[in-house]
């Protein structure tokens, strides 16, 4: 991430000369080319953060539901194996099957951060063998969305804090292995990479981020 920053405000910095250069712009202050705005997120950031992106599909890959997707028949349906669903019942997908599938590589059980860098579609892409946000016609229209947001969240936090720590060991186990959908108190704890008085963690979560130091 810190990379991609120094990517852009280089960037930035090669539009401003080129400006200068070609007079027809000296100030830049109150433009989209102020400098006091090189290293803020961006679409740029975003979109060439690719790491994070595979990041993001490993832990809905990893910790999606085991079963997910559900359908009602609206009529008989007859599938190639002879199977037969009747009109009315309902059909659930495997997705803990769906998202072991080997066209996603080798070590399926295994947490890999980066197993899908270089690799298409993206985090917010429905497919068959990755189906998160459903499928189809019902594929969740705000995906893309989401996906964006969890990046600048993701952005912020390793950008604004130094340290994430656990203080409640149950809490910590809930959270590795509850499905992402189900909201749990983490008791993570953050340290603001701008805090240099050395104070102690404070008593809870809430009071970690407020006590966060604001950037003018």
């Amino acid at each position: 991430i810190e990379a991609l920053f120094d990517e852009q405000a280089k960037d930035r910095k090669e539009q401003r000369q080129s400006y200068r250069e070609k007079g027809t712009l000296s100030s830049f202050e109150n433009t989209d080319l102020d400098p006091s705005l090189d290293r803020e997120i961006s679409e740029f950031v975003i979109k060439k953060a690719v790491k994070l992106d595979s990041f993001l599909k490993e832990i809905f890959r990893h910790r999606i539901e085991r079963l997910g997707s559900s359908h009602m028949a609206r009529k008989d349906v007859m599938l190639s194996t002879r199977h037969v669903i009747r009109k009315s019942e309902k059909v659930i997908v495997n997705l803990r099957s769906v998202h072991q599938d080997k066209a996603h590589g080798d070590d399926l059980t295994e947490f890999r951060p980066w197993r899908f860098v270089g690799k298409n579609p993206g985090a917010a892409k429905a497919s068959k063998d990755f189906m998160p946000f459903g499928l189809g016609k019902n594929t969740c229209p705000g995906r893309f969305l989401a996906v964006h947001d969890l990046k600048i969240l993701a952005t912020l936090v390793v950008t604004k804090y130094s340290n994430l720590v656990s203080q409640d060991k149950q809490k910590q186990s809930g959270m590795l292995t509850s499905p992402l959908v189900y909201s749990r108190l983490t008791g993570l704890y953050f340290t603001s990479r701008h805090n240099s008085h050395g104070k102690a963690p404070p008593s809870s979560p809430c009071a970690a981020l407020a006590d966060a130091p604001r950037e003018e």
